[in-house]
C-alpha cells in the first residue's frame, strides 16, 4: 500500500509573508496543528502550533507583525505519494515526526500522519512502533 492510498489530500497552506496570526487563524478555522509554506504550490517550509508557541507567542512576538517566512522550519521531509506506508512510518519514527508532508515535483499535494497510519489495520504494529519512538525523549 502507497502513501497516496491514505493521505490527506485537502491541504491548507499559506503563504511566506502571511503574518502569524492568520496562520493560527487558519490552524484553528481548520483544527489542524501543521501548514505547509507554499508559493505557487512550491514548498517551502513548514509551521506547527508548537513553532508558534516557542518562537512567537514565548517570545512575546506580536503575531500580526512576524511573518510565517520568519518562523517556518524550512527542512521540512516530505515523501512521495508512491512512497510506501511502511518507508514513511520509518521515516516518521526516525525523524520523530508525527505528521509528514506529501510533495509532487516539489508540489504538495497532500498530508500523511499518525492518524493516517492508525486507520489501517494491516498496520497497527508500524503505528505503534511509529508513536512510540516518537514519543521518545532523545
Amino acid at each position: 500500500m502507497q502513501v497516496e492510498d491514505v493521505m490527506t489530500n485537502e491541504v491548507v497552506s499559506v503563504l511566506p509573508n502571511d503574518n502569524i496570526s492568520t496562520v493560527a487563524k487558519q490552524m484553528e478555522k481548520y483544527n489542524i496543528g501543521l501548514v505547509p509554506v507554499c508559493e505557487n504550490g512550491t514548498l517551502l517550509g513548514v509551521i506547527t502550533d508548537r513553532d508558534i508557541t516557542l518562537r512567537c507567542v514565548a517570545k512575546d512576538r506580536l503575531t500580526t507583525s512576524v511573518l510565517a517566512s520568519e518562523i517556518m522550519s524550512s527542512d521540512a521531509i516530505s515523501i512521495s505519494p508512491n512512497q510506501s506506508i511502511e518507508v514513511a512510518a520509518s521515516i516518521m519514527s526516525d525523524a520523530q515526526y508525527r505528521r509528514l508532508l506529501v510533495t509532487d515535483q516539489g508540489k504538495v499535494v497532500g498530508i500523511f500522519s499518525l492518524g493516517d497510519l492508525a486507520k489501517l489495520r494491516s498496520y497497527k504494529s508500524e503505528t505503534a512502533k511509529a508513536l512510540s519512538e516518537i514519543s521518545e525523549d532523545r
